[in-house]
């Protein structure tokens, strides 16, 4: 009988000790990360870390397939992950850009506050200026753009929720400039503009409202020989002001089935354009100083 009684118990003590002294991937994570990326020639396309994993996705300078999928455990060392090359088309940005110290900040309150459910710490570029980054903690689920987070929009044909979103719009193209911006009850999409020929994508970025994200295409780069719109200079007052004009011109109801679009017209002009499911209406403004 005591023999019954001792073994459970050593047994016990030896899973505990060893479950104890296994690394983790939270506390592996900044040395593993920053060997991945310091020094490197190259651009990301998503980072994701889980309690048990990280897994990086790079390219060269081109950002052109194959992509290189380094793969790491808590126990891998640095210089040793598992690596693999895949054929897809992703959205990168230049690994300098990458925030890797609030990747980290943001993975180590995670897995803190986290204990005893999954969770995980995905970044994506969604452009070459802008990162999405997603946090999940058991059912939840939070989505942050350049390290704001996106919440709710219920009310899209609101001011305040439109500035909102032109804000953060204006983040994805930040030193580009869009070639077209479409404005939507449940979402809104933006093609920004590149500065860059050499780029593999020409992103397609589209904000959800309701259910807050934001997502991005790999779209093939084509010729940018079309104008550029500034949407700082042509801001979201000028814009709503405009939607509203618009609107009041010709009839249109802001509600679930109709859109505005604006882009460039000319160099210091801009072509609003407003529809729904039965007919569309445009003016042209000039954009002032």
């Amino acid at each position: 009988m005591r023999k019954v009684v001792v073994v459970p118990l050593v047994t016990s003590f030896l899973i505990v000790a060893c479950s104890g002294t296994s690394p983790k991937m939270a506390n592996e994570a900044p040395m593993l990360l920053r060997s991945a990326l310091e020094g490197r020639d190259a651009r990301v396309g998503r980072v994701e870390t889980t309690a048990s994993s990280m897994t990086l996705l790079i390219t060269d300078n081109s950002g052109r397939p194959p992509i290189t999928r380094l793969r790491y455990a808590p126990s891998t060392k640095p210089e040793s992950p598992t690596t693999d090359q895949i054929d897809i088309n992703l959205i990168t940005r230049p690994i300098e850009d990458f925030d890797s110290e609030s990747y980290l900040s943001l993975l180590s309150e995670t897995s803190d506050n986290c204990r005893g459910q999954e969770w995980a710490i995905t970044a994506e570029a969604v452009s070459s200026t802008a990162t999405k980054t997603i946090r999940t903690c058991g059912d939840s689920r939070d989505v942050f753009l350049e390290k704001s987070p996106l919440t709710p929009i219920t009310a899209p044909w609101e001011p305040r929720a439109f500035r909102t979103v032109w804000e953060q719009m204006i983040t994805t193209s930040s030193s580009t400039g869009i070639l077209s911006l479409t404005y939507r009850a449940d979402s809104v999409t933006a093609t920004p503009a590149s500065n860059n020929e050499d780029e593999h994508c020409a992103p397609l970025i589209t904000r959800t409202l309701s259910d807050p994200d934001v997502t991005s295409q790999c779209l093939p780069q084509t010729s940018r020989t079309a104008r550029t719109l500034d949407l700082n200079t042509f801001d979201a007052n000028k814009a709503w002001s405009w939607t509203q004009v618009l609107a009041s011109q010709e009839g249109f109801s802001l509600g679930e089935e109709t859109s505005v679009t604006f882009s460039a017209d000319g160099e210091n002009t801009v072509l609003v354009v407003m529809q729904d499911a039965h007919r569309s209406a445009s003016t042209i403004t000039t954009i002032e100083p």
